[in-house]
């Protein structure tokens, strides 16, 4: 299993599994889901790691690499930011294994594409139990729904 590709599956999978499992708590539980509050927890969470991360990388970038990586460094740092440097890499037609040797940001699409899935997940599940109808959590919809399937 070379190369990690478990890994960032495992870690997609286990998100989700996660984001999913909040979301429905808090349905369930307040009979909504608070986007703002959950998107602030999530930025709480990830931004000032990833701040950190990205000013560490380009310092050690300009004190160490070379000056081809450190412009690429600066050019994605922006998209970093956005987190939506995976659509850039997209755009670029850059690879993951041929941006490994000069693009000092391509581990985080992966970072990317969750932050993405945060914002827009919670619309759909909100979506989704108001699509459901109203009448007690989302649950025990599901449950009067399968008693009358059944």
């Amino acid at each position: 299993m070379g190369g990690g590709f478990l890994g960032v599956d495992l870690f997609f999978v286990l998100s989700g599994f996660l984001i999913n499992g909040l979301l429905l708590r808090e349905a369930a539980s307040h009979g909504r889901i608070g986007l703002i509050a959950f998107w602030g927890r999530r930025a709480r969470r990830l931004l000032p790691a990833l701040t950190v991360v990205g000013v560490g990388t380009i310092l050690l970038t300009w004190v160490f690499g070379a000056a081809s990586v450190l412009l690429f460094a600066l050019e994605d740092a922006p998209w970093v930011a956005a987190q939506v440097v995976n659509w850039r890499f997209v755009a670029e037609q850059i690879g993951y294994w041929n941006a490994s040797g000069s693009r000092v940001f391509a581990h985080l699409w992966s970072i990317a594409v969750e932050w993405q899935f945060s914002l827009a997940w919670p619309l759909v599940v909100a979506l989704a139990g108001r699509a459901g109808g109203s009448g007690g959590s989302p649950s025990s919809r599901a449950r009067g729904r399968l008693s009358r399937s059944c």
